[in-house]
Parts: C-alpha cells; structure tokens; sequence
C-alpha cells in the first residue's frame, strides 16, 4: 500500500519504508517501518514462499502496508485492523517495488477516465529514475527475490494449462472484511460441486472472519435473475 504526497507538483506513491521529509522535499528512509521490508526480502530468499510469509507476518503480530496506510482509522476504530491482513499480493508488491533498491518507476500505467479502463504500458517506455533515494534493499538481495519470484512462477502448479478456472474467482469479495473469495471443490453424496469461501477465514480462521459460505449454482442463479431482470426493465423502456 502506498502513501501519497506531492513533491515539485508531481505525485509520488511511496511505499511502507519511506517518508517525505516536507522540510527538505527528499525522500527518506522511515527506520520504523523499513525492517519489515528487510525481514520479507530476508524471508523470501532464505526460502519462505508468499503465503507462508504473509502467515508468519499475522502470526507474529506485524502489522501489513495496509494498516500503515490506514494507520488513523485502525487506532480510531481497533476491530478495523482485522481488514488488514498480510496477504500474497501484500508480499509480492513488496518484492517487486524497485524503489527498495532505490529506482523510481513511473508511467506504469494510463487510466481512461472516459471509459474507466486501465491499460500497462510496456517496460521499455516506462519512467526509470536510478539513485532516486537511498535503497532499503541491496542489489544483491534484490536480484536474488528477482531470480527466485521467476523460477517460482514457471513451476507453480496453480499457472499449469488446462487447469480449471472458476468463474467468479477475483470477482467476489466478503462484504465484513473485504477480503477476495476462495473457490473449493466439494463432494458430497457422491456429486461434485464448487462452493466460495471468504479467504480470510480459510487461510486465517475464524478469529479473522466468518466462512459466508455460498455455492457456485447459487450464484449461478443470481446473476441469471440480474440478467432476466435488466431484459425486462430494457424490454418496458424500449419494447
């Protein structure tokens, strides 16, 4: 998760580690957060995968990006902090951000606001600002968690073809803690069906959410029900 500021009217997103000191408009290492970086680059290349890291990090009480992020609303309100779980994506956002080796990316990506798109832009015309400030990680770690993030993508069973996809993965989201859904194949009575589970509970448990479990017809259904319904509201409107 990022933090925002602006600096010489451009605006910056800096990540858990750093702050903008506003006195002199640099950015600088924030000691009080940067050895969580330090601990996931020293836990991924030791050989730590970014599951296991992001249950270690909620086992051990270290609070993720999101909360920093989120700081005020989570001291305001403490039953708010359960949202903010270390996650995958929380790890690998982190392995990846160049700005821990010091280099500055911008111009990742082009929003359209006219048709609420997002498009990448291509690594060579990207932004590139080496020496932008003082890097958390050196280039030795840093090229290590590279080497392995790559090899570990090739080899990962979840990437093979011909894997079944389930339709309303990354759809979904649980309305209490906001986390994404999981889906889980089910046998019972000798029949085989697919139900989703809020994913906090099943990689956390139940300290963290509740399962709001619900199967994959049933969705099925209501999305059918959507659809007949926006058909008739368009069928009055224009018969």
């Amino acid at each position: 998760m990022y933090f925002f500021h602006a600096v010489k009217g451009l605006v910056l997103t800096l990540p858990l580690g750093y702050y903008l000191d506003r006195n002199t408009n640099e950015v600088k290492i924030d000691e009080d957060t940067a050895w969580i970086v330090r601990e996931v680059f020293s836990l991924y290349v030791y050989g730590y995968g970014l599951t296991t890291i992001a249950k270690k990090m909620n086992a051990d009480g270290i609070r993720s990006p999101e909360y920093y992020f989120n700081r005020k609303l989570a001291e305001w309100k403490p039953d708010i902090s359960k949202k903010y779980l270390w996650v995958q994506t929380s790890v690998k956002r982190i392995l990846t951000n160049e700005l821990y080796i010091g280099t500055m990316v911008n111009h990742k990506t082009v929003t359209s606001k006219v048709y609420k798109t997002e498009t990448f832009i291509p690594t060579e015309e990207q932004y590139r600002h080496e020496n932008f400030c003082e890097p958390i990680i050196d280039e030795t770690t840093w090229k290590q968690a590279q080497f392995l993030l790559g090899q570990r993508s090739q080899i990962n069973p979840r990437s093979q073809n011909g894997r079944k996809l389930h339709r309303y993965a990354r759809l979904i989201k649980c309305a209490d803690c906001g986390s994404g859904f999981t889906a889980r194949r089910r046998k019972w009575n000798g029949k085989e069906y697919v139900d989703y589970t809020c994913n906090s509970n099943h990689r956390y448990g139940k300290q963290y959410c509740t399962p709001h479990t619900i199967r994959e017809n049933q969705l099925d259904e209501l999305v059918e029900n959507e659809v007949k319904s926006f058909c008739i509201f368009t069928f009055i409107l224009f018969p």
